[in-house]
């Protein structure tokens, strides 16, 4: 693999323990603890962030070219464990603006529900709280904390999907820079 830029190895280290627990059609439910309580303030210099958050659909049917609307991430696309998939369509963009200790809720067309909350971080990361459910819009897929660096992408894989004709996996890139 070639080396990267602005990837944090937990993004890494999840995708790689995600990606084959779906492929096993299980449910992927990361979490510091189960059913974790809300977290706990933690004082930083980071107070305001603002995340964008593309939720994408990856397919084994395509003629393998990265879209224009997710070139940003081609880096990651092109290489393990994406670089399975023949196209990739972006179901919905969401801007998030966080605040300190605070949980900002999005819902997608797809039925996902997120809450994003900034739990502080240092000169070069952010610390973040998320939240998100299944298509049912109740049912937790994920409850994590984690760290990133500042403008780095981390990825979060959803399982099977199916929108219009196309059919594949899905998951969020979420992107968060302080303000």
């Amino acid at each position: 693999m070639k080396p990267r830029r602005n990837k944090s190895l937990l993004s890494l280290a999840l995708s790689s323990l995600l990606v084959p627990a779906a492929a096993l059609g299980a449910v992927a439910s990361v979490s510091t603890a189960a059913h974790a309580a809300p977290a706990k303030k933690v004082s930083s210099k980071a107070e305001k962030a603002v995340c964008k958050v593309h939720a994408v659909l990856a397919s084994k049917e395509g003629d393998g070219k990265i879209p224009k609307n997710l070139e940003f991430m081609k880096e990651w696309l092109i290489d393990e464990p994406y670089d399975r998939y023949k196209s990739f369509h972006l179901l919905g963009s969401k801007k998030v603006d966080l605040k300190a200790n605070k949980a900002t809720a999005t819902a997608f067309k797809t039925g996902h529900k997120m809450k994003l909350s900034l739990l502080g971080g240092d000169e070069k990361k952010l610390k973040l709280h998320l939240d998100l459910t299944h298509r049912d819009g109740i049912e937790n897929l994920v409850t994590m904390q984690y760290s990133i660096e500042d403008n780095g992408l981390f990825f979060v894989e959803g399982g099977e999907h199916k929108s219009g004709e196309v059919t594949g996996r899905i998951f969020w890139a979420i992107q968060c820079a302080r303000r």
